[in-house]
C-alpha cells in the first residue's frame, strides 16, 4: 500500500459510513457514470454521503466495476438502494463492519489508474 493510499483511507476513516457495495453495468462507465450513481444515492433521504472507486476487471480488463462507500443516518435495504440507482447490478451490499478494512481496500488504486470520489448531501455544505 502507497503513502497515497494509506492516507487516503486514513482520511475516509473519519467518516462514519454503513454500507459497502460494488456496483456493475453491461455498459461502458465513463467519468460520469459512478457521479450520477451517486447523486442518485443522495436524492434518498436516508444518504448522507457516499464515496466511490472505480476499477478495472480482472477477469475483462476493458470493463470497469464500482465500489461505493454509503453513510446513511437510518438503516437502508438492499432494495432501497437498487431503486435508487435504477438498473444496474449491486453486489457485495455489506454492512459495514469493519471501517479500516473496507476503506484500505476501496482506496487500494487511488494511486494508480483510478478514477474516486467524495460526495456529500447539501446540507453538510451550507
Amino acid at each position: 500500500m502507497s503513502v497515497l493510499t494509506q492516507h487516503y483511507a486514513t482520511f475516509l476513516q473519519q467518516f462514519s459510513w454503513s454500507y459497502f457495495l460494488t456496483a456493475r453495468t453491461p455498459y461502458k462507465v465513463n467519468l460520469q457514470t459512478p457521479v450520477n450513481w451517486s447523486n442518485r444515492l443522495l436524492s434518498n433521504d436516508k444518504v448522507d454521503r457516499v464515496f466511490y472507486s472505480v476499477e478495472r476487471d480482472k477477469g475483462d480488463w476493458t470493463n470497469k466495476h464500482v465500489h461505493m462507500l454509503v453513510g446513511t443516518n437510518r438503516p437502508m435495504s438492499y432494495n432501497e438502494t437498487r431503486s435508487s440507482l435504477g438498473n444496474i447490478a449491486v453486489g457485495d451490499y455489506e454492512l459495514i463492519e469493519n471501517p479500516k478494512a473496507v476503506t484500505n481496500y476501496v482506496t487500494k488504486f487511488v494511486d494508480r489508474d483510478c478514477d474516486y470520489d467524495l460526495f456529500f448531501r447539501k446540507y453538510y455544505l451550507d
